[in-house]
């Protein structure tokens, strides 16, 4: 059996023109849309925020952690 996982896509939010793409049962944060394109937003199993990549997958901010969730290390442009 296939699952397939669709999301309506409508910003929610909108910020200096930059649209939001959350999920609409959690309200966790799953995208943004802005004049670069669109940037998929990872998550920890807790909801933390670990990874921003951009259309073409290339990282364009990270966060690490150690454990009890002090940031380890820190990368990329734009914090989110």
């Amino acid at each position: 059996m296939i699952g397939v996982l669709v999301f309506l896509v409508i910003p929610l939010a909108t910020a200096e023109g930059v649209s939001f793409i959350k999920n609409p049962q959690t309200n966790e944060l799953l995208g943004t849309v802005d004049d670069d394109g669109f940037h998929l937003v990872y998550h920890t199993p807790d909801g933390t925020l670990m990874t921003v990549t951009d259309e073409a997958g290339n990282v364009e901010y990270n966060k690490d952690f150690k454990p009890f969730g002090e940031v380890k290390s820190e990368s990329g442009g734009e914090s989110y």
